[in-house]
């Protein structure tokens, strides 16, 4: 006898790592007989009674209580796969959210990094809070973890804000995005910030989705769960149902995760890794305290000869123009975005004296700071335009 089971509307079956879940879901299902519609014209099964859903049961990714009510009203045998809520009011299969944090944390802390971040639009889902814990177990040093989660409302309510915290971040920093979707938006966020990817700052998604990575610049490392083994237990739950007539409500974890590295945590290919760590270096100290390169070469462990010549290689010029060249960028940055006194932009830049600035900024850029404030207003003034 064959047994239909209808997949929800909106049901994420547009990669290839949901219909691969499915695909098992049907082979481990042909032992009852299992049948799949699904039936995307319908708007949702809201509305719907129970003989019009014609089905003998239902596989959904839903996290919201009340549309978890309305199916299980049905009385059919269902299996849901969303890990929003902590206590399902439906059999359900999750993937090990705790092991899929540890796993991003593992990665970055084997490349070196001692700062890590957490990102997420955090509305209080369970598997938010399942990865950020798994992520800050995975962490060598979980004091080092900074939490950029926040609810998605917020982020609306002060982008600049959100903006300010990404460029104040330690530099170089490993975060971790809470799904795909949300490292897409990262990485443009980060970009806004001044950020560079993965010089400076490296991400990490989850899903490896592929109706997203293939349009991210840089392609975007991620963690691909067990599709496989959830659609088999999704199917064994289902087929418990339809034969035995109940099953638990407590979820069902698989683990088995897996690491896709891609370039969003990995320098390019023939790109000196020392060079990465020095201009890291540089980006971090340089913008509040004068820096010399003798302190750089030290970080990286090598001499300044060496770091000279690599930074010839790699830029095109020594290391001790690249620092001035970020202190000179965050400076122009002071005076064009704020009001500040020059004698704050001086403390701010680790400058003792407001003369030292004036000396320093005409050596730089031939204007004193009020002059060279006053036409970069105009200049910003004139882009608005």
């Amino acid at each position: 006898m064959t047994r239909v089971v209808r997949i929800a509307p909106f049901f994420p079956c547009h990669n290839r790592g949901m219909q691969a879940l499915l695909g098992s879901f049907i082979d481990q299902g042909r032992s009852w007989g299992c049948r799949i519609i699904a039936n995307h014209m319908i708007c949702g099964l809201e509305g719907l009674n129970r003989r019009e859903v014609d089905a003998d049961g239902i596989l959904f990714f839903v996290g919201i209580p009340e549309r978890q009510r309305h199916y299980r009203a049905f009385g059919l045998p269902i299996v849901g796969l969303s890990a929003a809520l902590a206590e399902p009011l439906v059999p359900s299969v999750w993937p090990d959210n705790r092991e899929i944090g540890a796993l991003a944390a593992q990665h970055l802390s084997e490349l070196g990094l001692e700062h890590l971040a957490f990102a997420a639009f955090d509305q209080g889902q369970h598997f938010v809070r399942e990865r950020r814990l798994g992520f800050l177990a995975g962490a060598r040093r979980a004091d080092r973890v900074i939490d950029l989660s926040l609810p998605r409302a917020a982020w609306e309510a002060d982008r600049d804000g959100f903006l300010a915290r990404l460029h104040a971040l330690p530099r170089p920093c490993g975060i971790l995005a809470v799904d795909d979707l949300h490292a897409v938006l990262l990485l443009n966020q980060l970009r806004l910030a001044g950020r560079n990817v993965p010089t400076d700052t490296l991400v990490i998604g989850v899903n490896d989705d592929d109706s997203l990575i293939p349009f991210v610049d840089p392609p975007l490392t991620s963690i691909r769960l067990s599709y496989e083994a959830i659609g088999r237990q999704a199917a064994d739950l289902m087929g418990v149902q339809l034969t035995v007539g109940r099953a638990s409500h407590l979820p069902v974890i698989i683990g088995g995760a897996t690491l896709v590295p891609r370039a969003s945590t990995r320098p390019a290919p023939g790109q000196d890794l020392d060079l990465l760590r020095a201009l890291a270096f540089i980006h971090e100290h340089a913008r509040h305290r004068p820096l010399d390169a003798e302190e750089v070469a030290r970080s990286i462990g090598a001499s300044r000869k060496t770091l000279d010549r690599r930074c010839l290689a790699g830029l095109g010029h020594s290391a001790a123009e690249e620092i001035a060249a970020v202190r000179r960028q965050h400076l122009e940055g002071l005076l064009r975005d704020t009001d500040w006194p020059i004698q704050r932009i001086a403390v701010e830049l680790g400058i003792t004296e407001v003369t030292r600035l004036i000396h320093w900024c005409r050596r730089q850029t031939g204007l004193n700071p009020t002059d060279l404030r006053h036409r970069l207003k105009q200049g910003r003034q004139g882009q608005i335009l």
